[in-house]
C-alpha cells in the first residue's frame, strides 16, 4: 500500500485534503494515515494479514504525528545513499557535501524505528546503471546490517539488478555475503569474503582476493561517492587501479588451469574490468598518456570490446 515508484508531481497527489494532511504532519504521515485505514477495514476479513509501505523518496522523512499500524511494514528506501562507506556512520557536515545524505538518511532511520515495530530496509546494494562496473562496496554490509539491526530494523532486502546474472559484477559474492550476514550480523566480514573467494575461485582464490582488496582500497582512498548509478568516470577506476586489476586477473586465470568452472568464474571479474575500459577508453587513454602508464589492452576500443564479449579461452578438460 504504497506510492508509485519514484512518484512526484503529478503523479503524487495534490488535492486539498491531501495538501492539508501534509501540512499539518508530512508526505509520509500522509501516506502511512491511508494505509492504516485501509488495515482497519481489511483486517476485520483477514486477521491474519500482514502489509507493507514504503517510506521513499518525499516519503522518507518519518511522521511527525501519524504511528504505523502494528500490521504495517514500513520499508525506508536507502535510495541515493553511498555504500563506499557505511550509511550510519555519522560525518562532519563541513567535510564535503556528500555525506550530508548520509547524516540524514541516519536521521530518518531512527525516528522510524522510534514509532515503528516492524522496520524494514530496501537497500541498494549494486550499480543499476552501469551493472557490470566494479562496484566495490562489501566492506560496508557488515556495519550497516548491524547498525540496523540495533535500532530495530527487523527486515533487509537488498536489492541488486539481475542477482543471478553473469552480467552483474560479482553476484555471487555479494549474495552469499549478505545472506551469512543477515542469518548471523556478529559475523567476520574479511573471514567471510576471504572464505567465500577461496572456495568459489578455488587456485585463482589468491589472485580475485587481491583484485577485490585491490577495487575497495581504491574507492575508500577515492572518496567516490558509490550509489546505485555510480558513472564510468569515477575517480576509483583509474588507469593505474584497472591496470593492476586486469594484471592480476590475469594471473587469476592463470592459476586456474585447464579447471573449466574456476576459469568461467574468473571470467566476471575480468569483464567487469573491460566493460570499465570499453566504457571510459578516451580518459583512459589520456590518462596513461599523462601519467607515463603502459597500456594493457588491445590499441582500440573496438578490440576490447570484441575480448569482453568473447566467451574467454577454450578449457581442454573439466
Amino acid at each position: 500500500i504504497s506510492q508509485i515508484d519514484d512518484a512526484g508531481e503529478p503523479n503524487r497527489c495534490m488535492c486539498a485534503p491531501c495538501t492539508a494532511v501534509e501540512e499539518e504532519d508530512n508526505p509520509a504521515g500522509l501516506i502511512i494515515q491511508f494505509a492504516n485505514k485501509v488495515i482497519s477495514e481489511l483486517e476485520k476479513d483477514f486477521p491474519e494479514m500482514m502489509y507493507s509501505t514504503l517510506a521513499y523518496h518525499y516519503s522518507q522523512t518519518p511522521p511527525r504525528h501519524t504511528k504505523p499500524h502494528e500490521k504495517l511494514t514500513v520499508r525506508l528506501c536507502s535510495i541515493g545513499c553511498s555504500t563506499s562507506t557505511p550509511y550510519f556512520e555519522h560525518r562532519d557536515e563541513s567535510l564535503d557535501g556528500d555525506h550530508s545524505r548520509h547524516n540524514k538518511f541516519r536521521e530518518d532511520l531512527l525516528g522510524w524505528a522510534k514509532i515503528c515495530d516492524r522496520l524494514y530496509l530496501w537497500d541498494y546494494v549494486g550499480n543499476f546503471t552501469y551493472l557490470m562496473l566494479p562496484h566495490p562496496n562489501l566492506r560496508t554490509q557488515a556495519p550497516n546490517i548491524r547498525f540496523m539491526v540495533e535500532n530495530n530494523v527487523k527486515g533487509i532486502f537488498g536489492d541488486s539488478p539481475n542477482r543471478n546474472s553473469p552480467e552483474t559484477a560479482m553476484p555471487e559474492l555479494r549474495s552469499w555475503l549478505l545472506a551469512k550476514l543477515m542469518w548471523d550480523p556478529a559475523l567476520d566480514d574479511k573471514a567471510l569474503i576471504e572464505e567465500f573467494i577461496h572456495g568459489f575461485y578455488g587456485p585463482a582464490g589468491k589472485d580475485v582476493l587481491a583484485y577485490v582488496n585491490l577495487i575497495h582500497d581504491a574507492v575508500e582512498e577515492s572518496g567516490d561517492y558509490l550509489d546505485l548509478s555510480s558513472p564510468p568516470d569515477a575517480k576509483f577506476l583509474s588507469i593505474e587501479t584497472l591496470g593492476k586489476a586486469w594484471e592480476i586477473l590475469q594471473s587469476a586465470e592463470a592459476a586456474a588451469g585447464d579447471h573449466r568452472s574456476y576459469r568461467e568464474r574468473v571470467r566476471n571479474p575480468q569483464r567487469s574490468v573491460l566493460y570499465a575500459f570499453t566504457k571510459a577508453y578516451d580518459r583512459l587513454r589520456k590518462e596513461a598518456e599523462e601519467t607515463g602508464t603502459e597500456w594493457p589492452l588491445p590499441e582500440s576500443n573496438l578490440e576490447i570490446y570484441d575480448l569482453l564479449h568473447s566467451p574467454g579461452p577454450e578449457v581442454v578438460h573439466t
